[in-house]
């Protein structure tokens, strides 16, 4: 039995690695041609779950009629060598490295345009889509396309935000000219110090009440001086006026509609 389990293992490896390498084969394939005549192709990021045609409007068609090929983030030959280093986030899974690897090889090539599927703005997809923008941004100035498709049941709404992404490439396109590209900088320029521990307080975002109480006591037990944000009034018997977690962490807090500016508190 552990025999025909190992084995069966070792066939499911060998099957893995042979459709990775296909499908980079191909994604390479697909580069060199667009390279070869000086058209662009467009990297379609999204979850697994996303391919399914219900959830995403049959979206790579938007971008196929148009003639404009489409690849996936796994199909690009590089995307498991690219250094993360400079990314703001904590890489926590494979997913994430993905996203953010196809994002800055976009980025790089003249070639190539990025396109994020995305179905709820909550958890790291929060985060996420901020972090692909800033690094495009600042490595060529790039700008991706972020489809939130839990906006609206039909295709619609997707082709109108489609053309207008394809209409702007191309005027980009035309007026020429090899786009600058940069090194990612230092992504936390400002350090925190051992002097930081007296003249600084960490702020502890409003997840629950508890988890700031706790947060707050451990932080003070390390030396850094905690606060918790927001909570209930007598958080926190500093006293530190300190934002809401919404402005702490954009796209997190429970209130977005963002209606005047950030609003400081007593805990």
């Amino acid at each position: 039995m552990e025999e025909e389990t190992l084995a069966a293992i070792g066939a499911g490896d060998a099957a893995q690695e042979t459709f990775e390498r296909v499908l980079k084969r191909g994604g390479e394939a697909v580069l060199d041609m667009v390279r070869r005549e000086g058209k662009f192709a467009v990297v379609l990021a999204s979850r697994p779950y996303q391919n399914d045609v219900l959830v995403s409007h049959d979206l790579p068609k938007l971008f196929t009629r148009a003639g404009i090929p489409v690849l996936t983030a796994d199909s690009l030959p590089e995307v498991n060598e690219t250094d993360l280093k400079k990314s703001r986030l904590d890489i926590v899974n494979n997913f994430h490295a993905r996203m953010l690897s196809s994002a800055i090889l976009a980025a790089r090539d003249d070639h190539l345009e990025y396109v994020q599927m995305v179905s709820f703005g909550c958890g790291h997809d929060a985060y996420l889509s901020d972090e692909i923008v800033r690094l495009m941004k600042e490595i060529s100035g790039k700008t991706p396309l972020i489809l939130k498709l839990d906006e609206s049941d039909v295709q619609g709404p997707l082709g109108i935000r489609v053309r207008s992404f394809l209409e702007t490439v191309s005027m980009r396109r035309e007026k020429g000219g090899h786009r600058e590209i940069c090194e990612l900088g230092e992504p936390y320029p400002v350090k925190y110090t051992k002097e930081s521990r007296k003249e600084r307080v960490v702020l502890v975002p409003n997840t629950s009440h508890a988890f700031c109480r706790v947060m707050s006591a451990a932080l003070c037990t390390q030396r850094p001086r905690g606060s918790a944000g927001g909570g209930r009034r007598g958080g926190h018997p500093s006293g530190k006026a300190v934002c809401a977690q919404r402005y702490l962490f954009p796209g997190a807090g429970g209130d977005r509609r963002g209606a005047g500016g950030p609003k400081k508190r007593k805990v």
